[in-house]
C-alpha cells in the first residue's frame, strides 16, 4: 500500500476536505469518553456519511484525513474500536483490504463458511464421515479414498485431517 497522497491531490475538486471541517463536521459528532460517534447520516452498515461541497465522504475517512493530512491511495481506514460510526482519529488506522478482512475474522465479525456451508464444497458430511472411516480402517490410502469420491487427494486429505469439515459446531 502506498503511503498516501496529500488531501488536495485526493479530493475531487482539488480542495482540501478539511476546509470546512471544524464547524460542519464537528456539529455532527458526539464525543463520549471512548468513541466519538457520528450523529449525521449513515449508510446501511452504520458508517457515517458526510456531504460537503457536493461530495460525499465516509465520516471516519474524513476524520482520519483531517487529523493526519493524508489518505491511503488504495487502502482502507480501519476502526480499532469496531464501531462503524466512530470518527475519533486515535481509533482509526490505515491498512489494506486484506488487513481489514483478517481483523474482522480475528475479532469474530466475519465468519468464513466451512464444511457443508462452504460454497465450493465437493462432499457432503455423510461422504466425509465415510471417507474418514475408510481411511481409518487402514484398507485405503487417501488417494484411493479420493478416487472413490471423485475428488482430489488434497481435498480428501483436508477432510480427513479436519483441516476442513471440522466435526465441532456442525461444520
Amino acid at each position: 500500500m502506498e503511503v498516501g497522497q496529500p488531501l488536495a491531490d485526493r479530493h475531487r475538486t482539488g480542495k482540501s476536505p478539511a476546509f470546512q471541517f471544524s464547524e460542519k463536521f464537528w456539529s455532527r459528532v458526539n464525543q463520549t469518553d471512548s468513541c466519538w460517534l457520528w450523529t449525521g447520516a449513515v449508510d446501511k452498515d452504520g458508517y457515517g456519511m458526510f456531504y460537503d461541497s457536493g461530495n460525499t465522504h465516509r465520516a471516519h475517512r474524513f476524520a482520519f484525513a483531517a487529523a493526519l493530512g493524508w489518505l491511503p491511495v488504495d487502502g482502507v481506514i480501519m476502526h480499532s474500536c469496531d464501531t462503524p460510526s466512530c470518527v475519533r482519529p486515535i481509533h482509526l488506522c490505515a491498512g489494506t483490504h486484506e488487513d481489514n478482512v483478517r481483523d474482522k475474522i480475528r475479532k469474530g465479525r466475519l465468519r468464513v463458511p466451512a464444511g457443508a456451508e462452504h460454497w465450493r464444497r465437493r462432499l457432503t458430511m455423510e461422504q466425509v464421515t465415510r471417507a474418514r472411516e475408510m481411511y481409518a480402517s487402514g484398507g485405503y490410502t487417501q488417494a484411493e479414498v479420493a478416487r472413490h469420491f471423485s475428488v482430489s487427494a488434497p481435498t480428501i486429505h483436508r477432510a480427513i485431517k479436519q483441516l476442513t469439515w471440522e466435526e465441532r459446531n456442525g461444520r
